[in-house]
């Protein structure tokens, strides 16, 4: 039997942050954490959106998936089933350099995420990811914060990341540990 509160409770169970813990049991019941200052509110205003806006483009890049034959049969000659795609949430890039921002319409957001890179020459965006299987990077609360993803050719770079952005910091993560504590529930020590 262990002792403790609903906030130790959560920082053990979600392996979150004390402050973590106080916005997430906060947020569940409708409460405000009182801010202190409007920085940092609307830091996480913007984290908020970002979030979000990852997660809808992982829903989008699964769905890709399905209808890719080459990436399908990519990630089966590498021993990836179906169940294991989904339970990592795995997803396509097409080819495309605009498919994000035709898709989104949300420019500042998508590159605040590192979704998009801005051109060298002239105005304008376009795709950090394209042709490539994706790998969304979750933080320990299962929130997307990034993507890897793995190009399907020869070309180079064979695998690029998110850059550093407000959410994503790639020393801090590490890629599948929220999907191994889901798995694992029961489990007292992971060894990484």
């Amino acid at each position: 039997s262990v002792g403790g509160n609903a906030f130790s409770f959560l920082m053990e169970y979600e392996k979150l942050s004390f402050v973590e813990a106080v916005n997430s049991l906060a947020e569940q019941i409708g409460m405000e954490v009182p801010q202190h200052s409007k920085n940092q509110e609307i830091y996480y205003k913007a984290s908020s959106n970002l979030y979000g806006l990852l997660e809808e483009v992982a829903q989008f890049y699964a769905k890709e998936l399905r209808h890719n034959t080459l990436a399908i049969n990519y990630l089966k000659q590498r021993g990836l089933s179906g169940e294991i795609a989904k339970r990592f949430n795995l997803g396509y890039a097409p080819a495309a350099w605009d498919t994000l921002l035709k898709t989104f319409n949300d420019t500042e957001n998508l590159f605040a995420a590192g979704l998009l890179v801005k051109k060298s020459e002239g105005q304008g965006y376009y795709d950090r990811f394209r042709d490539r299987i994706l790998f969304p990077i979750r933080d320990r609360r299962g929130r997307v914060i990034g993507f890897g993803g793995r190009v399907l050719t020869q070309q180079e770079p064979k695998y690029l990341n998110s850059p550093e952005t407000t959410l994503f910091h790639k020393g801090k993560e590490l890629y599948g540990l929220y999907e191994t504590f889901q798995a694992n529930r029961q489990v007292e020590r992971i060894i990484v």
